[in-house]
């Protein structure tokens, strides 16, 4: 796959045709940062059951796949702050909220396509 060199004008008129606010494209790559660096930032094993599900003007909603890791990473809110904003050498991030979802956790690496057993029934 190639990359596209794009002006930053071409790039001004793709936001405006598509109607994406500025708060929005920032939100976006913030969580994407977030999401690259998260094993950094909570360890190996709150990584495989917190995602960080959403950003939001300096709002970050952590999802965990039980309540005892919802507790866990809640100890851990201000370093998880500190180590964001310093991502950014800024405050981008101020508070985390912390939710608990059992079916809806959607931590990548968890989410494993397996191919349809084909069985036939004799």
């Amino acid at each position: 796959m190639s990359l596209k060199k794009v002006n930053i004008s071409e790039l001004l008129e793709i936001i405006e045709k598509n109607k994406i606010e500025n708060d929005d494209i920032f939100d976006r790559i913030v969580l994407e940062k977030i999401l690259q660096k998260w094993k950094d930032i909570v360890g190996p094993i709150l990584e495989k059951n917190v995602y960080p599900e959403k950003y939001s003007r300096k709002k970050l909603t952590i999802v965990s796949s039980h309540p005892a890791y919802k507790q866990e990473v809640s100890f851990l809110n201000e370093k998880i702050i500190n180590e964001i904003n310093s991502l950014f050498n800024q405050t981008v991030l101020e508070k985390i909220i912390f939710n608990t979802s059992f079916i809806g956790l959607k931590y990548k690496h968890q989410i494993k396509k397996e191919k349809p057993v084909n069985k036939t029934v004799k």
